[in-house]
């Protein structure tokens, strides 16, 4: 796995530079040994990333949680859903802050912080 992920990572960063081939075939054995060396940070980046992208979209999710809750409050006030609507609006009124934060928060993140 680590090694398909090395590859992928290889094969997607790659930028044109004009270089002899010799001194291409002398960086290899050293650019291999930087990428397997820094293989596992920049899965435990992707993990957090990844995690932390999750989060922003149940934070955008929960912003639809406004209107439910205006609406269970007014309308279904009569069959008792009043507190459970009070509930759903205070969430749909804290998500987009939760999401900014969380926004905010996703360059470090991929750090791995």
């Amino acid at each position: 796995m680590k090694k398909i992920l090395c590859i992928l990572i290889i094969f997607s960063c790659t930028v044109s530079v004009k270089a002899e081939p010799v001194t291409m075939a002398l960086l290899a054995p050293v650019a291999l040994k930087v990428a397997k060396d820094a293989s596992p940070h920049l899965i435990s980046g992707m993990r957090g990333a990844g995690d932390n992208m999750v989060a922003v979209a149940q934070d955008m999710g929960r912003i639809l949680l406004l209107p439910l809750g205006i609406v269970q409050m007014t309308a279904g006030a009569p069959f008792g859903y009043l507190n459970e609507g009070a509930g759903n609006v205070w969430a749909g009124v804290c998500a987009p802050f939760s999401l900014v934060v969380n926004i905010l928060t996703l360059p470090f993140a991929f750090a791995g912080g």
